[in-house]
This record gives C-alpha cells, structure tokens and sequence, in this order.
C-alpha cells in the first residue's frame, strides 16, 4: 500500500498542471451558478474529475513510464492499485468542497438550502461518478490512453447533458404539471427512505469501485 500511495503522489504530482486548469474552470463555474448549487455544481465537478482520470495515463504512454515502473520496482497490482486511489482521492475531495460549498451558503451567506437534499445530491454524484470510472478505468488499462479516450471522454459527456436533458425531454413528453407530480411524489419517497438511499448509495460506490478494480487488476496483469 505504501508503493501505492507514493505512485499516487508521483501522478499527482506530474498530472499538476491540468487538475490546476480543470480546478480553476470549475471554480469559476461554480461561482457563476451558485444560484443553482444542488444539481448543476454536482454535474460539473464530478465531470472534470472523470475528466482528469485519464491524464496520468496519458503522461504514462507519452512518457513511457513502464519503464520507469520496472526500474522502481513497483508491482503491476500497486499500479493499479494507485490509480484507483486516485481515482477515490478525486471523489473525497470534491465530495467534501460540495459538502462545505453548502454549509457556507447555508450558514454564513444564508442562502435556503435544503441540507438533506443537498447529501443526496452529491451521494448521486458520486455514485455517479464513480460508475463512469468504473468504466473508464479498465478501458486506459486495456487499451492505453490513446486507443480509449475517444470512448472514455463521452461517458462524463452523456452524464453531463443525458440528466439535464432527461429532465427537459420529461417536462416536454409529459407536460410540466405531471413532471412536479412525480417531482413530488419523489420528493415524499426520498424523504421517507433517507437513510436506506444513503447506504445502498454508499454500497453501490463500494460495488463499483471493487468489480472495477478487480477487472483492471485482471487486465493489467495479462496484458502487460
């Protein structure tokens, strides 16, 4: 594990440069929608950080770092190992930025933000999130940064404008009044199994992480 996290540094480290750019677009995103805050800021980050998954292995191909690997020393399952921390390291703190995004515009800027709500939303993200990744993931394992991109650039891409543009092709399809009916009637769901959607949220984060690793895991040690 201590391989793995110094492997995690070391593509922290060389992938500086575009979480920078990607964190400071979405800064200035975020500012320019706080009136929208619950979901649009979830879409947003959670798909910049799918987005930055793939810099280290672009690095990795341009750079040739299997050869650097090999001459570390470091197993193949420590480097997967350390992509997928990564990948967990993106999600906690984004998770968290959202998280303290609303108790500041709850508590000190005093905005009317529904809290609970606001949980759930980024549980979605997140699970979300890391449903892409889970795909992702074992494609640049797979096939390399350059063969997969293509495929595993449109994942965030549908997530992003699929939800949005579920919700207006729902408000047109079934008129505005039946869409807040079922709004509504989901609304009184969600607040009655609050708990139970947390946990199977947080259960299914585990699951896809876990299969996905274990697939990359698989993969790497066939193919390289």
């Amino acid at each position: 594990m201590t391989e793995s996290i110094k492997l995690m540094k070391l593509d922290l480290m060389m992938t500086k440069k575009y979480w920078k750019e990607m964190l400071f677009a979405g800064a200035i995103i975020s500012v320019s929608i706080l009136p929208n805050v619950p979901i649009l800021l979830n879409i947003i980050m959670f798909m910049f950080a799918n987005t930055l998954l793939g810099y280290p292995f672009m690095i990795q191909e341009k750079d040739k770092m299997d050869k650097f690997y090999s001459i570390i020393a470091v197993t193949k399952k420590e480097i997967v190992r350390s992509k997928y921390l990564l990948t967990l390291f993106y999600m906690v703190i984004i998770g968290t930025a959202l998280i303290l995004i609303n108790l500041i515009l709850y508590y000190v800027v005093k905005v009317e933000v529904d809290l609970r709500g606001a949980l759930l939303l980024i549980g979605m993200g997140m699970l979300l999130y890391s449903g892409v990744a889970a795909l992702q993931l074992p494609c640049y394992f797979k096939w390399g940064y350059s063969k997969s991109r293509m495929i595993t650039a449109i994942l965030p891409i549908l997530v992003g404008v699929g939800v949005p543009g579920v919700v207006l092709g729902g408000a047109k399809l079934l008129g505005k009044e039946q869409l807040l009916d079922i709004g509504r009637n989901m609304a009184r769901f969600i607040s009655n199994q609050y708990n139970v959607l947390l946990i199977g949220m947080v259960i299914g984060i585990i699951l896809c992480f876990y299969i996905s690793y274990k697939v990359s895991e698989n993969i790497y040690l066939k193919n390289r």
